[in-house]
């Protein structure tokens, strides 16, 4: 049965593709990178809760809830109270801005050269983010279909996630987003913790006191809250793909009403996921891989016509997030890093192709999809979020060398320190002393007091 809903599903996924390209291909790349800024509020919020609610939110959220208990559900809470603050104020200011990009947006405040480290750093972190999800997808359907064995499934989701987004652009993308948002909330908010629930009681399996101990436990304590906080709360409020969607979205109110939309239904995602890791922890053997929990826990434990739904709506939730990750690192190279490509002809297509090579790569290369997921985070939030952050909320200017190697120096340290990790050779938090160089960057680059009449943020 599982086969078959899949082969359905990517059937469904490239027709309505093919649909969009018929009515909006022929248009120019301001539609194919933001659905030039038409989608309404609700469309918004639906496709930017698709978007945030992907692997992290699945396969690593239940993986770190079945470590370290229930405190593992930080690292998505982290992500809705970054959407919060978004909703707070900055949705509105950064679509008002018109502009295609989270690095044309650094462009506004710091120039061009700004503009092209930003993409560079944003398209580093895509790839690393487009493997995470690959491999979590992996995981998710691998113990259904062992037979197969893992890297076919990272394969294909690349393959269905190139055709697609290349062929549709923003708007084969959002409208996914609404289809794929049904079948997630159907398989993780009903049909999952339903059977869960029933598997508990009929085994007479009670979720162990310790494992509910929050705000920490005894293996996640307050370091790693405020790590979960930074490597996941700042990408949120200041992100690539969540900025492409209220950029997309039709005006500055439409904008405010879909992150807030989405910062809720991320919350309710997260509690759904984080019932099936403590559950995991008590249904599962011993031994279990904790990557393996969430798609070990619906073949072994929801019945046989169950199981087929769920893991299509997990994969829902990786696959609404890929697409949007490749867009966003296409619309970086073509729109800032290489604009004259963009006037070749097959040029998304070709992007689109590195791209999903590049993250085939690297999900062969990383241990863990955990790590893969620490990768992405640590070089855009060390790098990116803290300029952009102080530009945003009105802070004295930064010299343009200045934020420019600012960007530079925080993503280098915290991923470098995050390599040296994976290597054992570093135990500390890689995000939080890139996000201190950054600042301390940041700080050296503004301008003395007596050049207070220069405060006002320079456009380019």
């Amino acid at each position: 049965m599982l086969p078959a809903l899949l082969l359905g599903y990517g059937l469904l996924l490239g027709l309505l593709a093919l649909i969009v390209h018929h009515r909006h291909g022929s248009q120019e790349l301001r539609v194919f990178f933001v659905a030039d800024g038409r989608l309404s509020a609700s469309v918004t919020a639906a496709s930017l809760v698709a978007t945030s609610v992907g692997g992290t939110s699945t396969v690593v959220t239940a993986a770190l809830v079945f470590r370290h208990g229930l405190a593992g559900i930080w690292i998505d809470i982290a992500g809705s109270l970054g959407l919060l603050l978004l909703a707070a104020g900055l949705a509105r200011r950064v679509r008002e801005t018109g502009v295609c990009s989270i690095a044309e947006l650094a462009g506004l405040f710091y120039g061009p050269g700004v503009r092209k480290a930003t993409a560079v750093i944003v398209v580093t972190a895509e790839i690393a983010w487009l493997a995470l999800l690959a491999r979590a997808t992996s995981a998710l359907l691998t113990p259904a279909l062992p037979e197969l064995g893992g890297w076919p499934f990272v394969a294909l989701m690349l393959l269905a996630v190139l055709f697609y987004t290349s062929l549709g652009g923003q708007y084969a993308v959002a409208f996914s987003d609404l289809f794929q948002l049904v079948l997630m909330i159907l398989g993780l908010l009903v049909l999952a913790p339903l059977y869960v629930h029933r598997a508990l009681v009929a085994r007479s399996a009670i979720l162990v006191p310790l494992t509910l101990s929050f705000p920490v436990s005894a293996t996640l304590g307050w370091g790693d809250v405020g790590s979960f906080l930074l490597l996941m709360g700042l990408p949120h409020l200041v992100g690539s793909d969540i900025y492409a969607k209220l950029l997309s979205a039709r005006n500055a109110k439409s904008a405010a009403r879909g992150a807030l939309g989405a910062a809720v239904l991320k919350l309710l995602f997260a509690f759904g996921v984080a019932f099936l890791g403590l559950a995991a922890a008590r249904l599962l053997p011993l031994g279990t891989d904790a990557d393996m929990a969430l798609g070990a826990l619906i073949h072994h434990v929801l019945p046989p016509w169950g199981a087929p739904w769920v893991l299509l709506a997990l994969v829902a939730t990786t696959m609404s997030s890929a697409d949007q990750v490749l867009l966003s690192a296409i619309t970086m190279t073509l729109h800032d890093l290489f604009p004259s490509l963009s006037l070749h002809r097959g040029s998304k297509e070709g992007a689109a192709v590195v791209f999903c090579l590049s993250a085939f790569a690297l999900a062969v290369a990383l241990p863990t999809v955990v790590d893969a997921m620490k990768v992405g985070y640590t070089l855009f939030a060390s790098g990116v979020t803290l300029p952009l952050l102080m530009a945003l909320l009105g802070f004295r200017p930064v010299r343009r060398g200045m934020a420019g190697v600012a960007m530079f120096g925080g993503a280098l340290l915290g991923g470098g320190l995050h390599v040296a990790r994976l290597l054992g050779v570093f135990s500390g938090k890689p995000v939080v002393w890139g996000l201190v160089l950054s600042a301390l960057l940041l700080l050296a680059g503004m301008p003395r007091r007596d050049h207070e009449d220069q405060a006002t943020p320079r456009r380019y």
